[in-house]
Formats: structure tokens, C-alpha cells, sequence
């Protein structure tokens, strides 16, 4: 008989909790930085894509030093939560003096280079945004839907910024739109438990359960205004030249309110129990739509 692994060490217990704080897995919202490439097709030239690359990195480091900051500040509700208890600052697997050194070490290196590659406005930005968010904003219903928002538009004017290209004022609206869907559908789906007695009450959040058919409302509303936002991309010259088969750009639209529309029903049924872009990347149909959307941008550019 093999003797068992030795259990691992205290140190590296704290680390691998320290890493689980930081929350790699939301890195994938900073993908946003490639969108202005993509939206420009933007496919010939590598020194823009090194360059959005890099302010990637400037906003993985960045976030992860917002979500520390972030657990900081609610660490008190997090403890009574069933299930944020379990975080590692509110577990306790990771001090807050640690948290708090990590953070700025983050913060720090984020901002050195960003300044490096000419990004240090906008990831400055996002990281006093991200602060304000985490300390004064949350607590205001509706303000924290937009400033969200917000700090999902910040990584599109970052990637933009980066490589030079102009954004669109309809990407930004058709991003806005999304985004402002997901932040109402997380909102109702958490005072949708609530409602039920699964979750106590938020206390660092302004929302009522009574509030929660006017975020059903205004995130549905968003929701369908993805494909009207596509409609009125498709009047522009630029238009034109980047997608000569159109229709598929209006089939990709149907696609991205289809899978929208699907995480309120399952946040309807009580099965929306994680952030919306962390579940999209467990769910097997919200990656199949991730696809479907790819081809049909892919086809209208053919």
C-alpha cells in the first residue's frame, strides 16, 4: 500500500486561498479590452493586439486588487452570508493585513504598467471607480447598475485608447445594453432568494424584494434593445465595409437576446446562483451561443 500525500502546508493552504480572493476566473471580463480589435477587424497588424494585450494584464492585476478591496469592505455581511462566508477573507484563510498589502502590490504594479503603454488614464480610472463602487456606490440602488456599466465601458475605451482605434458611440450603447441586462438579472436573482428565504437581505445593498420587478423590467428592456442597437450599427458607411452580408449581424442579435433572455428564466426559476458571466463559462448552452454568435459575425464578414 502507497502511503497518503502528506496535507499541504499552512503556507501554501494561505496562498492558493490568497489566489482564490484575488478571482482569476473574472479575468475573462477584461477579454473586453479585444473588443475595438475585433469590432475594427483589425486582424493584419500584432503590434495593436501586444499592446491590448498588455492593458489586459494592467486590468487582470487591477480587478484582482478591486475584488480584495471589495471583500474588505463587506466583510462583516459576508460572514453572515451562507454562502460568501465561505470567502477567504471572511473564512478567515486569508488576513486582512494580507489582503490589504496584496491589494496595493497589485494596484501598484497596474498602474506602472499601464503607464508604460499609455493606458494609465483609463485603468486609473477603473481602479478609483472600482474603490468608490466597493466603499460608497453599492449601497445606491439603480447608481450601481450604471456605475457598473461603467466599468465594463472602461475596458472597451481602454483597449480603444491602447491601439488607437475609434470606437464606435453604437458599441459602446450595445455593450452598455448587455451589460446593463446582466447587473439587473444578478440583482433579481439574488432578491429572488431572498424573497424565498434562501439569502438574508443584503445590508450593503439599497434593494428591496419589492424592487425586484423594477430591475426585471429595466433588464429585460435592456435586453431587447441588443438587436435594435445592431439594426441602427447596420445604417452606418462603416457598416458596410466590415460586414458585407448584414442579415448575419441581425441573426447574431437574435443570438445574444436568446441567451439573455434564457438567464432570466433560469434567474426566474431560482437557478441563477453565480455571476452571469462566471456561469456563461460553466454552461454548456451559454458556450454553444457563444459560438453561434462568433459564426454569424464571422459570416457576415465572409
Amino acid at each position: 500500500m502507497t502511503a497518503p500525500d502528506p496535507p499541504p502546508s499552512p503556507g501554501r493552504i494561505r496562498w492558493r486561498a490568497l489566489v482564490h480572493a484575488a478571482r482569476p476566473h473574472h479575468w475573462v471580463k477584461n477579454l473586453l479590452v479585444f473588443l475595438p480589435l475585433i469590432a475594427a477587424h483589425r486582424w493584419d497588424a500584432p503590434a495593436p493586439w501586444v499592446r491590448a494585450a498588455l492593458v489586459f494584464a494592467a486590468f487582470c492585476l487591477c480587478s484582482s486588487a478591486a475584488y480584495l478591496a471589495n471583500d474588505l469592505a463587506d466583510l462583516h455581511d459576508d460572514r453572515a452570508h451562507p454562502q460568501k462566508r465561505l470567502r477567504p477573507l471572511a473564512s478567515g484563510a486569508v488576513r486582512p493585513p494580507l489582503a490589504i498589502a496584496v491589494a496595493l502590490t497589485l494596484l501598484a504594479a497596474a498602474l506602472l504598467l499601464a503607464g508604460r503603454i499609455g493606458a494609465l488614464v483609463p485603468v486609473a480610472g477603473y481602479a478609483a471607480a472600482a474603490l468608490a463602487y466597493s466603499l460608497w456606490v453599492k449601497p445606491w440602488p439603480l447608481v450601481d447598475l450604471f456605475w457598473l456599466v461603467g466599468l465594463y465601458l472602461l475596458r472597451i475605451i481602454a483597449g480603444g485608447a491602447a491601439t488607437g482605434i475609434i470606437i464606435s458611440d453604437l458599441l459602446l450603447v450595445l455593450a452598455g445594453m448587455v451589460f446593463a441586462s446582466l447587473a439587473c438579472v444578478k440583482r433579481a436573482a439574488e432578491l429572488g432568494e431572498v424573497a424565498t428565504g434562501t439569502l438574508p437581505a443584503p445590508q450593503r445593498r439599497g434593494y428591496r424584494v419589492e424592487d425586484r420587478a423594477l430591475l426585471i423590467a429595466a433588464g429585460l428592456a435592456s435586453a431587447f434593445a441588443v438587436p435594435v442597437v445592431l439594426l441602427l450599427y447596420l445604417r452606418e458607411d462603416a457598416a458596410a465595409q466590415l460586414y458585407p452580408r448584414p442579415g448575419w449581424v441581425l441573426v447574431a442579435g437574435v443570438v445574444l437576446l436568446s441567451w439573455l433572455l434564457r438567464l432570466w428564466l433560469l434567474a426566474g426559476r431560482g437557478r441563477l446562483r453565480l455571476d452571469p458571466v462566471v456561469f456563461a463559462l460553466r454552461d454548456r448552452i451559454s458556450l454553444v451561443s457563444l459560438l453561434a454568435l462568433a459564426g454569424c459575425v464571422l459570416a457576415a464578414s465572409l
